[in-house]
């Protein structure tokens, strides 16, 4: 990564004019991807929003969601992410989707100078981290509640379980925010720091995956 990157991006992370936004979706790999929810945090307003699918169509949560950030990237706002500029992630689903449902492209389509991947940043400075935002937010003590991992969003998202997607990208965005912050004031952390907070971490992940796999059979056992 150009080290211009880095350094445009603490300018930006300093002023405070920045958009984070996360979203969840129907299986990735499997098209047409379906947009479920999508969470904004804007951070000179300290606002959050969510373009829910619980107070309208898909159509509609997608044409708001972009029309505000291009509102706001048009006034000097970044977009901030976490795997922001994968191919298959970041905004690019989103824009096909629409592409999908409306037959246009929408203008922000040309938008690519102001999005920053907040992982590939952490992983330029601190080559040692593996990724995985669950595992971050654990190392600085920042709790996973109403946080759903893919599998189960996509489930979720099958049901029409629209509250509670809301809910978890809500809590990454709001939890980007916190690393951001920790990042700026160099108190970032990118590894436990003892063993018995890796342990801790160890059985907090153990125990979600056992409470994912009852839930999920729960009618077979029962």
């Amino acid at each position: 990564m150009d080290k211009k990157v880095i350094r445009e991006f603490n300018k930006v992370i300093n002023s405070d004019k920045y958009l984070i936004f996360h979203y969840s979706c129907s299986d990735i790999n499997n098209f047409p991807v379906i947009i479920g929810s999508i969470s904004l945090f804007n951070a000179i307003a300290h606002q959050e929003i969510k373009f829910s699918r619980t107070e309208s169509t898909e159509r509609e949560a997608i044409l708001n969601f972009l029309n505000y950030v291009k509102e706001k990237v048009d006034s000097g706002f970044s977009i901030i992410g976490w795997n922001i500029n994968k191919e298959i992630y970041g905004l690019q689903p989103i824009m096909r989707r629409y592409k999908e449902i409306t037959g246009e492209e929408h203008k922000l389509a040309k938008l690519r100078k102001q999005i920053f991947d907040f992982d590939e940043i952490i992983k330029e400075d601190f080559p040692k981290f593996k990724g995985g935002l669950h595992y971050i937010l654990l190392f600085n003590s920042i709790k996973l509640d109403m946080f759903i991992f893919g599998e189960e969003e996509i489930a979720l998202l099958q049901k029409n379980k629209f509250q509670n997607l809301d809910n978890s990208t809500m809590k990454k965005t709001r939890s980007i925010n916190k690393l951001i912050q920790l990042y700026k004031t160099k108190k970032l952390l990118i590894r436990p720091k003892s063993l018995w907070q890796a342990t801790k971490i160890f059985f907090i992940l153990k125990t979600r995956k056992m409470i994912a796999f009852f839930k999920e059979h729960k009618t077979e056992i029962g």
